[in-house]
């Protein structure tokens, strides 16, 4: 009986088991259509195929108007399921799921169904862990194949249709889909997955890939890491997006403007924590992402023509900010437009390398950026080397401003500018920029310079060339109208040993400060802004041609609208002070000024001239003098020290050579110099009057002329024109004369008229003869390499003619033996003279030669008989006028004659 029952028990279930098994279909079928009865759609409706011990299948499902849906429609050409039974009810999982001529319109994001429930608890986060492998185990279903024939969606403003495959199993997913728009060219998705945990994404046009992923994920102590390596193709996918209409203006601006070819590879490194990520929340969340860009960008019209090269990054992504940092592998090669440089030479090829620059982005209005180590380096790909090294700080941006530090330095091995030339160039510049719409703003602080080992211009070189900036700068570029802007400027100069052909200097230093005045836009090439400012300059130890002057101070405001310079400026040499001022062409080197020279004492002017010419005065003395001169200097373009004229007044001029004094002295000069013709060199002529010259003789009212001619080659020439003055109550004249320096040979006449004969023998108060009369004479002069000469001069006195009277010494008187001298010294004694004449000859060693013709009578001896005398005196005229002893050696030499004569 119980076998029995255990039997008939048995039977029964395995009917049931059977019968639930052959019934699977038929519940399946029931369950799916209670479910389209009950999804409250306007319209459902399903056919379901025959069923089978395996399979279930269902034909032609439609869904619209469903209010409770997120799509509007949803419609299926046929559904496949194949399944053991006995594995659908002890593991809920099907073998098969097949899915053919899906068609799904999801509904706009406006007329998604809301939560009717106001307070609807929040949803619980999802237990499991986010990895791939466990999905895929978790799907309910062994292999699964869905064929989309048309998804409809709503995204970024455009409507999306989709179709593609998708296929699934608990090992892999793989999806290939297409979209389009209508407006944008098919977007080819490709995505792949697998219990690996590896993902594999790929979007591409039908004629270019634009991106593509491989990454990877991973559970580590609780943290979920990703991994991945990515490439994006940048041009293509940016236009791509443009025609989405998903870009801002600039963007499309520089998309329009620029053919751009961009290539960024990334690896990423993702973590985040299981419990934050369970959360729905970013606690915690790291993303590192190291990023290289292969760039080339050109254009036609833009300022920058050309950018390519390779920028490599380490970037950490955080909720609020982003840390970045560009490795030394960075490098961009970039050409600019020639209207932002200053000079053609600097639009070469240049190469720009970051450096380890780094900083922080922070999500807020505006990014900001701060990297006290950061570094750029701009170097030019052409044989002359520029470098520039800048250092950022402080960097912020945000849509139409910027600003940010920068510390700078620029060097280059040889930079030219027009005529100029600058050896081993540096820039050193220090500062904050800002960027506000088109104008930019550059504020440089003080102590930014620029400096060259050696400047050369022409034939003019200066080393060591230093310019700093003294006071704060404020620096104004107008982007749109290429213009530029200052404010007040002021530089420290420094340089070391100038030369030039003509002219040398140990050095300068001194300050130059200016204003940039530029108003009105630049509407041509050649244009320039206004330079006005001033120019405190000292030159050291400054040496034109031969000669050696004191330090030279430059000073006085200038005006600079390039290539005109003009100028108003005061030089000061010592105690002299000359103003200058004119303009020159920069370009042309034609210059044009006035220049005047004030009330100056002469003395400090002597000692400006060549130490080789004052040697040649060793004893001059200049005790009072003054001197005003003005003029004008031109040079033309090509020509050497170019030409100059003037007028000089010399007043109360007083000077002393050895015993000699000169007082009263004026003089009125005219000079020139040119370089053309004939005439080239310094010329000058003019007068010189003198109140009275003393020492061995005295003589007052000077009057002369005179011209002076330095040419640029050959001999110095000084013509003497007239000189006259008054002289022991009579007066000397001079003859033209013509000197040719520095070996003079010329020959003139010095003509003596009206001597008077009294005051000629009392120059020595010891005199021991006296007399009266007056002196006519003409003295032959001639003057070579070995001196002065004076051959047969002949002086005559006037008639009716005079007296002598001679006293001899005591001792003499007593010891005149001899019945001649006697006799003589008698006669002389009180003689009346009708004729008497004076043969003069002087030799260049001082000598003087006197022959002496009297005649006349002495009425107190032999009643006044006549007599007749012949006398020649020889004596050494320099050794007598620097002992002041003419007189007392005159009279004594006259003694000594008249009784060799006698004897």
């Amino acid at each position: 009986m119980i076998k029995r029952l255990a039997i008939t028990l048995f039977l029964l279930m395995l009917v049931a088991l059977v019968g639930a098994y052959l019934a699977t279909p038929q519940l399946l079928s029931w369950y799916v259509q209670r479910i389209i009865d009950d999804s409250q759609c306007q319209h459902a409706s399903a056919e379901f195929g025959h069923p089978d011990w395996n399979h279930w299948q269902i034909d032609n499902l439609r869904l619209e108007g469903c209010s409770q849906q997120p799509f509007t429609s949803l419609q299926i050409g046929q559904l496949q399921l194949h399944y053991d039974a006995a594995q659908v009810f002890r593991e809920q999982r099907i073998h098969t799921l097949k899915v053919q001529g899906l068609e799904l319109e999801l509904a706009s994001p406006a007329n998604r169904p809301q939560n009717s429930t106001p307070h609807s608890p929040p949803k619980s986060p999802p237990k499991s862990p986010p990895l791939l492998s466990y999905w895929l185990a978790q799907l309910p279903l062994t292999d699964a194949d869905i064929e989309i024939k048309k998804l409809s969606l709503t995204a970024f403003d455009h409507r999306w249709q989709i179709t593609g495959k998708l296929k699934a199993d608990n090992q892999k997913l793989e999806s290939q889909l297409t979209a389009s728009s209508g407006k944008t060219p098919p977007l080819s998705v490709e995505i792949s997955a697998d219990a690996s945990d590896r993902i594999l994404a790929k979007l591409n046009t039908p004629d270019q890939l634009l991106y593509q992923l491989d990454a990877s994920l991973s559970l580590d102590e609780g943290k979920l890491a990703i991994h991945a390596q990515d490439h994006l193709n940048t041009e293509p996918t940016l236009i791509y997006i443009r025609d989405m209409g998903l870009l801002t203006d600039p963007i499309i601006a520089l998309l329009d403007n620029y053919q751009t070819e961009a290539v960024i590879e990334n690896q990423w490194r993702i973590q985040q924590p299981i419990s934050s990520l369970l959360k729905g929340t970013t606690e915690n969340l790291t993303v590192e992402q190291q990023m290289a860009l292969q760039l080339d960008a050109r254009s036609e019209s833009q300022a920058i023509k050309q950018l390519s090269g390779e920028i490599t990054a380490q970037l950490k992504w955080q909720p609020d900010q982003l840390n970045w940092q560009l490795l030394d592998s960075s490098q961009l090669a970039l050409q600019l437009d020639d209207a932002l440089l200053p000079h053609p030479e600097l639009s070469d090829q240049w190469t720009l390398t970051p450096g380890q620059l780094s900083g922080v982005l922070n999500w807020k209005p505006q990014l900001r950026l701060s990297s006290d180590q950061g570094r750029l380096n701009l170097q030019s790909s052409s044989d002359n080397k520029l470098r520039l090294t800048s250092n950022l700080h402080r960097f912020g941006w945000q849509p139409q401003r910027s600003y940010g530090q920068f510390d700078s330095k620029i060097d280059k091995d040889r930079l030219s500018l027009e005529s100029m030339t600058l050896q081993q160039v540096e820039s050193g510049s220090r500062g904050q920029f800002a960027l506000k719409g088109n104008n930019l703003s550059l504020n440089l602080a003080p102590g930014s310079f620029i400096s060259a080992n050696q400047l050369q211009h022409q034939k003019s070189t200066i080393d060591q060339l230093n310019m700093v900036v003294n006071h704060a700068l404020q620096l104004q570029y107008q982007l749109e109208q290429k213009r530029w802007q200052s404010g007040p400027v002021e530089l420290n100069l420094a340089s070391a040993n100038i030369k030039h052909p003509s002219f040398s200097s140990r050095g300068l230093s001194g300050q130059l400060s200016f204003n940039l005045d530029d108003t009105e836009p630049v509407k041509r090439k050649d244009a320039a802004a206004t330079i006005a400012g001033d120019i405190n300059l000292t030159l050291f130890d400054p040496q034109p041609a031969s000669l050696r002057l004191p330090d030279f101070n430059l000073a006085g405001p200038y005006q600079l609208i390039y290539p005109n310079f003009s100028f108003q400026q005061t030089a000061r040499l010592d105690q002299i002070k000359l103003s200058v001022q004119g303009k020159t062409n920069l370009k042309t080197q034609v210059l044009k000024a006035d220049w005047s020279l004030p009330n100056t004492d002469l003395a400090a002017l002597w000692a400006l001239v060549p130490d080789k010419t004052q040697q040649q005065f060793p004893d001059l003395k200049i005790h009072q003098g003054n001197i005003i001169a003005n003029g004008n200097f031109s040079k033309k373009s090509g020509a050497g020290s170019g030409q100059f004229e003037g007028d000089a007044e010399v007043k109360a001029l007083q000077l002393q050579q050895g015993n000699w004094m000169l007082s009263g002295g004026r003089s009125l000069v005219q000079f020139n110099h040119s370089n053309h013709g004939d005439q080239q060199g310094l010329n000058a002529q003019g007068g010189f009057w003198a109140d009275r010259i003393s020492g061995a003789l005295e003589f007052d009212t000077l009057s002369s002329g005179f011209s002076l001619s330095l040419p640029t080659s050959g001999k110095t020439r000084f013509n003497l024109h007239h000189a006259s003055l008054r002289a022991l109550g009579g007066n000397l004249a001079i003859a033209p004369v013509s000197l040719q320096l520095p070996q003079p040979n010329t020959k003139s006449r010095v003509f003596l008229s009206n001597i008077d004969l009294e005051q000629l023998l009392a120059l020595q108060p010891k005199a021991e003869i006296a007399g009266s009369g007056r002196l006519n004479g003409e003295l032959p002069v001639s003057f070579n390499g070995s001196g002065l000469h004076i051959s047969n001069g002949i002086i005559n006195a006037q008639p009716p003619g005079g007296h002598l009277s001679y006293t001899p010494p005591d001792g003499m008187t007593a010891a005149a033996s001899n019945y001649g001298l006697d006799l003589a010294l008698k006669a002389l004694d009180d003689f009346n003279y009708h004729h008497l004449s004076l043969g003069i000859s002087y030799q260049p060693d001082g000598t003087l030669l006197l022959d002496t013709h009297l005649k006349g009578h002495n009425p107190k001896w032999q009643q006044g008989q006549p007599i007749d005398f012949n006398i020649r005196i020889e004596q050494n005229l320099l050794k007598l006028l620097q002992a002041l002893q003419f007189s007392d050696k005159l009279s004594e030499g006259l003694d000594k004659r008249i009784q060799q004569q006698m004897n």
